[in-house]
């Protein structure tokens, strides 16, 4: 006689697997990550090295988050300029980020959605605008950063950023940029150019020696005084100690 399994027997062995895929689960969930984060990890060292590129062909000018006239940025002058692709100037783990999936499935009338970026340039550190345009904070030299004391392998250059939540002229304003104190995960929102902390708590930050690292909040803050410093801001210069 064939011996079948009995309803309690059942119940057991699928609370079992039950319990199985719950361990499983986040440690498959934490693979993934780390897989993402190295693909963004790439993504940056790639940015940085054609931030490197426009430096050598410009007289030793960085690139300025706005490089060009009429406002564009310094992703939209890549796109044009090194003929990249999407995927390279966008962090595979931005589907877990709410406010970039939301304005990617619904953007709100004229947006661009190729002007939506995931990366942000410390425009503190390197301008914000065309060398040409005296009414703004111009383009500088990476001399200039050097002459104010910058450590290249600790002054952050690129990182991960969370889109500008102001959408009163939309998001085809967005800015590709980020700033220092300004956060978005880990119990912080703030609106203007935040740094995204979506690696497991970290953001990811390409540095202007080329090299990229990995920092949670907490990390970036207490050593804010190299990784954002030397800058320019208010009309005054910031500089490390």
């Amino acid at each position: 006689m064939k011996k079948t399994f009995t309803l309690i027997e059942l119940l057991v062995v699928i609370a079992i697997i039950a319990i199985l895929a719950s361990m499983l689960l986040p440690a498959l969930q934490q693979a993934r990550e780390r897989g993402r984060t190295a693909n963004c990890t790439s993504n940056l060292k790639g940015i940085s090295q054609m931030a490197m590129l426009y430096t050598n062909d410009n007289n030793d000018y960085l690139v300025p988050a706005q490089p060009r006239w009429g406002g564009d940025t310094w992703i939209a002058a890549f796109y044009d300029w090194y003929n990249i692709n999407d995927k390279a100037m966008f962090c595979p783990s931005v589907a877990d980020s709410l406010p970039w999936k939301k304005y990617r499935d619904n953007p709100p009338a004229g947006t661009k959605l190729n002007m939506i970026y995931t990366y942000g340039i410390h425009y503190y550190a390197t301008g914000e605008h065309h060398r040409g345009d005296a009414k703004y904070n111009q383009a500088r030299k990476i001399s200039t950063l050097l002459g104010k004391g910058a450590r290249l392998a600790q002054l952050i250059h690129f990182g991960d950023c969370e889109p500008d939540m102001n959408l009163s002229k939309g998001l085809q304003n967005m800015t590709g940029m980020i700033q220092p104190g300004a956060y978005w995960g880990q119990g912080k929102m703030d609106t203007w150019y935040p740094v995204a902390l979506r690696h497991n708590g970290n953001a990811n930050y390409a540095m202007f020696d080329g090299h990229v690292t990995s920092l949670s909040r907490t990390k970036t803050e207490e050593n804010s005084r190299n990784i954002w410093k030397p800058y320019y801001a208010w009309n005054t210069w910031y500089l490390p100690r």
